[in-house]
């Protein structure tokens, strides 16, 4: 009777999965010494970047022509702006250049210490926090370093969601609730959740709005953190890279309009 419930669990996840649209699970990258193939996209996108912006500057700013009225003396300045974005460029690509993954995190031990998802969320967009959700639930289920909870923290009552069970449960906030300082939004709802949860004082919490999902590699760095955290004594606040947009073949110029925002945390 076990083995056939787990298995109607599991193909009702499977079902679920296919529903909701979760994407894969990132691949790992090929490298050899200091040359990946990260690294080679980068130089790609980098030297395909340059020669199109040449050519845009080409055509808003041609070259060879005087000023002749203040207008087009104000344009002509125009053109050092530019400038302006060549230090966090820089950081920026230095940062991506210097992105490796971490070879150790495949081989940290598992742990004790409670762990919660923590998803804020309106209750409106039924398909991406479902998706969410699932996504969690099946990635702890290849990669279980830790006990964990989702909590689901919004306030919209009766929405159609999975049934509350041991690894998932929902906070409503209330409408009437105030905060000491009359805070709004995600700040009232994590402020509640925060009084009104009953994960215990050693519990670390992970924050995801309802689109972020979590991979195998990111529950790995979670589980490396808090090992470090707690030996250290430190008990810091994480944050990690942010893949936007991973469906590539779906929203390709999504993809990279997200790019930089990418680059930015590797940076």
């Amino acid at each position: 009777m076990k083995k056939s419930a787990a298995s109607s669990s599991n193909a009702s996840m499977r079902r679920e999965i296919t529903k909701f649209n979760i994407p894969p699970e990132p691949v790992r990258d090929w490298s050899f010494w200091i040359v990946s193939g990260h690294r080679l996209r980068v130089a790609a996108y980098l030297v395909s970047g340059i020669i199109l912006l040449y050519w845009l500057q080409s055509l808003i700013w041609p070259r060879g022509l005087t000023p002749h009225t203040l207008f087009e003396e104000i344009w002509a300045w125009g053109s050092l702006l530019w400038i302006s974005a060549t230090i966090p460029g820089a950081c920026g690509l230095i940062g991506l250049f210097k992105f490796r993954h971490d070879e150790d995190i495949d081989h940290v031990k598992p742990i004790k210490t409670l762990v919660s998802f923590r998803i804020v969320s309106r209750g409106t967009n039924i398909e991406a926090l479902t998706s969410t959700i699932r996504r969690c639930q099946s990635e702890m289920a290849k990669t279980p370093l830790f006990p964990y909870l989702v909590e689901v923290v919004t306030d919209t009552k009766g929405i159609t969601l999975s049934k509350p069970n041991n690894n998932l449960r929902y906070i409503v906030v209330p409408k009437e609730y105030q905060t000491p300082n009359k805070s709004l939004y995600k700040a009232r709802a994590l402020h509640y959740a925060l009084e009104h949860s009953t994960l215990p004082n050693d519990a670390w919490i992970v924050h995801l709005d309802e689109e972020t999902q979590p991979t195998s590699s990111g529950i790995k760095g979670i589980c490396a953190m808090i090992q470090e955290e707690e030996k250290a004594g430190t008990l810091r606040i994480g944050q990690g890279a942010i893949l936007y947009h991973r469906d590539w073949k779906k929203h390709p110029f999504l993809t990279l309009a997200d790019n930089v925002r990418t680059g930015d945390d590797f940076a």
